[in-house]
């Protein structure tokens, strides 16, 4: 295009000329390339001149595309840029992409040639250790809980309980003085929000006030009502939870450090993995937020949590009782692969008549995976759950045939099951406080 070339690839003869005017630049190039060649012990003193270089040929280029987008249309691969909204999207495409290859290229290299530097890496690696939050799950929170520079992903079925598991996890890091960035995703901020509030308020006082009890505050007994007033405002004024509607996948990392740069946080939540913005097929969406949330884990001192639906090998797996042993993330095995924890959350009619929910850890990294199922106890009208150990190791049958599925499936389906209902009717709660805890849990 800019030796002043037009070529259609698909006549053969144009597709020729092409790869013969492209032979002849690449031998170009090396022959400059090798020109330029410096000794290995000076090459680091010359990265940050090659990497301005970069930048700015990459500008000087930019501008030639920005022009053609805006008088016709410009083809990247699968993607194409035409207009204003397509100039608009090519900027923050091509940021992502020279964003993503400065940093992979800088990134992993540390000369540890004084004693300053030494101690910056003893000083982050203390801070790895630092729990921010339990998981409220004991044989999880032994070695790893809610570390920072930690990517847990939280697989299940559709309406099984991710974002109750996640919520709990907010309430534990609300509560541990943490402040919290969630993308709702397919909720709205005022569901999030209310969500949020009821685990805050249970956790904190005992009480089981659930979302929807939270928006129809105003008929609340009058206590209550003052309760979830207060228990509103401080969460409001302690400034530790920002709610974000949706990230993009091509951007998803400029967008976090955007706001970690106005607002540093602990933790991010991800609710889910298939609804952030783009243009592009599930798994290069996907794999895009893998690789991002990886590099933002990296290098800044976060958390980060995404919820993710099954893989059709690991949903199959479960449906049928067998071990989970592919990816169990859905449309991309990347982010299984770049995630330090995985937990499946299980469901199925036995568990589901006792009002219970087995949590399976396909994944641990730095140490033992847990080899058996946790099984808590749901309480998900107020987005918590109870891990108790008497359950452990005790319920039969969890591991069922798709026969057995079947033959229960019907049954289940008549069964009311209120904690497991966003919107059963309030009159129907107990209230329960500190002391009738220990009661609650053994029911």
């Amino acid at each position: 295009m800019f030796e002043g070339h037009s070529f259609n690839v698909d006549i053969e003869t144009d597709l020729l000329k092409a790869c013969k005017i492209l032979s002849r630049r690449t031998l170009n190039l090396y022959d400059i390339c090798f020109n330029l060649r410096r000794k290995s012990s000076e090459v680091l003193s010359f990265l940050p001149v090659l990497r301005d270089a970069v930048v700015m040929n990459v500008a000087e280029h930019s501008l030639q595309f920005q022009s053609t987008i805006l008088n016709s249309e410009l083809r990247l691969g699968k993607l194409g840029f035409k207009g204003a909204i397509g100039w608009l999207n090519y900027i923050k495409h091509q940021q992502a992409v020279l964003t993503e290859r400065i940093e992979n290229a800088e990134s992993g290299l540390m000369v540890i040639d004084s004693l300053d530097k030494s101690e910056e890496l003893l000083s982050t690696l203390e801070t790895l250790y630092i729990p921010l939050a339990s998981y409220d799950l004991p044989p999880m929170d032994e070695s790893t809980p809610m570390l920072r520079h930690r990517l847990t992903v939280i697989c299940a079925n559709e309406n099984v309980g991710k974002t109750k598991i996640s919520t709990n996890c907010v309430g534990n890091l609300l509560i541990a003085g943490n402040r919290v960035v969630i993308m709702c995703g397919e909720n709205t901020m005022p569901l999030v929000y209310a969500s949020v509030l009821s685990n805050y308020i249970y956790k904190k006082h005992g009480l089981r006030i659930s979302a929807e009890m939270v928006a129809k505050r105003n008929s609340l007994p009058e206590d209550k009502k003052k309760l979830v007033n207060l228990t509103s405002a401080e969460l409001s004024s302690s400034g530790k939870l920002i709610l974000k509607d949706s990230f993009s996948y091509n951007n998803f990392y400029d967008e976090v450090v955007t706001i970690y740069d106005k607002t540093p946080f602990d933790a991010l939540i991800i609710d889910h993995s298939m609804a952030l913005l783009g243009t592009g097929n599930d798994t290069e969406n996907i794999t895009n937020l893998a690789k991002q949330a990886r590099e933002f884990k990296k290098a800044y001192p976060v958390y980060v949590q995404i919820l993710s639906h099954l893989s059709v090998t690991a949903k199959d797996a479960i449906s049928k009782g067998k071990v989970v042993d592919n990816s169990p993330t859905k449309s991309s095995s990347v982010l299984s692969a770049e995630a330090d924890d995985i937990m499946l959350l299980i469901d199925n009619p036995i568990l589901a008549k006792q009002n219970l929910l087995a949590i399976y850890n396909y994944k641990r990294r730095g140490a033992q995976r847990i080899l058996e199922n946790m099984i808590v106890r749901k309480k998900f009208d107020v987005s918590s759950y109870y891990y108790d150990p008497a359950l452990q190791n005790s319920i039969d049958g969890i591991d069922l045939t798709a026969e057995q599925v079947l033959q229960d499936i019907d049954e289940l389906h008549k069964v009311d099951d209120v904690s497991d209902d966003d919107d059963f009717d309030d009159e129907n709660i107990e209230w329960l406080d500190d002391e009738d805890e220990d009661y609650e849990d053994d029911m």
